[in-house]
């Protein structure tokens, strides 16, 4: 069932509403409503996300969740991000290639609506030939991050289920890397052998720091030592707070290992939320990096925003 954060059903349809942001990824929908001072007025989310969608049913679950928002009479434009725009997804929206802008003037798709009081648009991805790699969703924070004028740091690091770390050069995106850091870390702590040794959610500072260290200094072969977890748990007094931490500091010590060369003395901006960049931020922080945390659903709005602008 939608969620909203309105105090009523009542109150949300008599909101202002000039236009809708749409963040809508693999597993969720998230929607705002954008009024003529370009602030928020309204909230809803559901969990109709790519995965549980034909593509002939996105318009249905887009409908059912702001169909309050909508005057009579009057066509509402939607700005859309994320993997509504894939190949399985509403519409293909494709993939720009980069060095380029996050978004650019006239580049959003057009999706095809039955509704006359919608007409959504959709930003689309951007890709790297060599090395081979995609984003969807990510151009639209790069675009909020820099639309707030706090583009300094030429690094963005945005943490994930597929962490993405980007080359900013004078507001264009100039090169990026993806790593299944998140991914590999749901399937070992709940799908392996390991899953049992690493079952504590508490948190060890110096174990996932330790762990860091000993991937940047070159002592991890990560499958044997992920392996290790296990044999600890066994033979040893390792609780499973220590050694949920040292899979985090394995994993994410791995993906700063690999992102070192390119870091130096340049500030990193974390594009996530908050839960998300701590561990960044610490692993960045303890190599001597500077960083600054940039709220991940912020940049987003920030840059459907921008993406707005850009389709007017």
């Amino acid at each position: 069932m939608a969620q909203t954060n309105s105090a009523s059903s009542a109150a949300q349809s008599a909101l202002d509403t000039r236009w809708i942001a749409a963040d809508w990824g693999t597993s969720n929908l998230r929607v705002w409503a954008i009024d003529a001072r370009g602030e928020i007025a309204g909230f809803r989310a559901s969990a109709k996300g790519m995965l549980k969608l034909q593509p002939h049913e996105f318009e249905g679950a887009l409908t059912d969740l702001v169909h309050s928002w909508l005057p009579i009479g009057e066509q509402i434009p939607v700005i859309a991000c994320g993997m509504v725009g894939a190949r399985q997804g509403w519409v293909d929206a494709g993939y720009r290639k980069v060095p380029c802008k996050p978004i650019e003037r006239n580049s959003l798709v057009s999706a095809p609506t039955e509704n006359r009081r919608l007409k959504v648009s959709i930003v689309p991805g951007l890709r790297q030939e060599s090395p081979a790699d995609v984003i969807r969703g990510e151009e639209t924070q790069i675009a909020g991050y820099i639309q707030n004028g706090i583009h300094d740091a030429p690094i963005a690091c945005m943490p994930g289920t597929h962490s993405k770390w980007v080359k900013l050069k004078a507001n264009r995106i100039e090169s990026f890397q993806t790593f299944m850091t998140g991914e590999f870390f749901s399937l070992i702590s709940n799908h392996s052998v390991v899953r049992d040794a690493v079952k504590s959610n508490d948190w060890r500072e110096n174990d996932f720091l330790e762990a860091v260290d000993e991937c940047l200094e070159g002592r991890v072969a990560l499958a044997a030592d992920v392996f290790g977890l296990r044999a600890r748990s066994l033979i040893s007094d390792d609780n499973t707070t220590c050694l949920r931490s040292r899979l985090s500091g394995l994993l994410i010590g791995q993906e700063l290992s690999a992102m070192r060369n390119s870091l130096g003395d340049k500030e990193v901006a974390i594009i996530g939320s908050r839960e998300l960049a701590r561990p960044y931020k610490s692993a960045l922080n303890h190599m001597g990096c500077k960083t600054k945390v940039i709220d991940g659903e912020m940049a987003t709005i920030d840059g459907l925003k921008t993406a707005r602008e850009l389709s007017v």
